[in-house]
């Protein structure tokens, strides 16, 4: 009988290859390497739509892979071995995504998919460290850990199951080529009956990440698309 070994990818959309001279990409890439991981560095995508669907496609993942999809521009302070344990004790055929920040109530009002202002902290999910190195970082708090509706794409891990029944490609109203991907991706998982976890990932962000325009473009092409889901909550 053989048994199929487990594949681990990590798929980072990418304008730059990591060289020494960028410590944070450099060291995830070397980071997720000692993980187990595959790593994957898409560079110069027309889209970060593009980049995953056609990624996973030509991967031909089998459900039992796993699959992060990430910034280049974090830094995992877990060591390698706690990561992986983390994510193994999570991941089960009812998770959707796990991830680091988000909410578990989504949708209300005229701006009902800007998640990270629904709520004051401490009533989101999650906690990320911000700065462009240790020292000067600091923590943004959102919440305690556990189920959310949608999460940020800064961290993203989940299945190759999970990956081969939501769409990837970008909607056709989506106008923007960069935004709105990670709550399109959650939402799917979530509206398929399917758990988003926060889990206490610890990481560093090199971004504050303030939208941009197309953001907004993209947010009302979602409520177009998924208003009759929303509100959504989890408990």
């Amino acid at each position: 009988l053989l048994l199929y070994r487990v594949r681990k990818f990590a798929l980072i959309p990418t304008r730059r290859n990591p060289t020494s001279e960028d410590e944070t990409a450099y060291h995830l890439k070397s980071y997720l390497g000692k993980a187990g991981y595959e790593v994957h560095w898409l560079i110069g995508e027309s889209s970060i739509f593009t980049a995953m669907s056609n990624k996973c496609r030509e991967l031909n993942l089998k459900p039992e892979d796993i699959v992060i999809m990430c910034h280049d521009d974090i830094e995992i302070f877990m060591d390698c071995t706690k990561l992986n344990r983390l994510i193994q004790d999570n991941l089960d055929s009812n998770t959707g995504f796990l991830g680091v920040a988000g909410t578990p109530s989504f949708g209300n009002g005229a701006r009902p998919c800007t998640w990270w202002n629904e709520k004051p902290f401490g009533e989101l999910k999650g906690i990320v460290w911000h700065g462009g190195d240790l020292v000067s970082s600091y923590p943004t708090y959102f919440g305690n850990y556990g189920k959310a509706v949608v999460m940020d794409g800064v961290f993203l891990c989940t299945t190759g199951k999970v990956l081969n029944t939501i769409q990837l490609k970008k909607p056709k109203d989506f106008p923007g080529p960069w935004d709105f991907y990670d709550v399109f991706y959650t939402f799917q998982a979530h509206i398929k009956g399917l758990h988003n976890k926060v889990i206490p990932i610890t990481i560093r962000h090199e971004s504050e990440g303030f939208p941009r325009p197309q953001w907004e473009f993209n947010r009302q092409a979602f409520v177009n698309l998924f208003g009759k889901y929303l509100p959504a909550v989890v408990g």
